[in-house]
């Protein structure tokens, strides 16, 4: 089960992480533009791997309620 602490800094970490590369992106800069593009994209690729994970865990739960319902039945 996972915290309410837990998914609180989940969602800081990656949206705190697209500041900073959207930061580095506008800093008149070549290289910390392009840091700043490679920072927004590994965020981009953790929000997604957590939404999924979230999605599975989810579906898994659903799948295991209507098993014991049938179960029961």
């Amino acid at each position: 089960m996972v915290s309410q602490a837990e998914k609180w800094w989940e969602a800081i970490g990656v949206s705190g992480a697209i500041i900073l590369g959207l930061v580095l992106f506008f800093f008149p800069e070549p290289a910390t533009s392009v840091l700043g593009v490679i920072i927004i994209v590994a965020a981009a690729f953790v929000w997604l791997a957590v939404d999924i994970r979230q999605e599975r865990r989810h579906e898994s739960e659903l799948l295991r309620e209507s098993s014991a319902e049938e179960a029961t039945d």
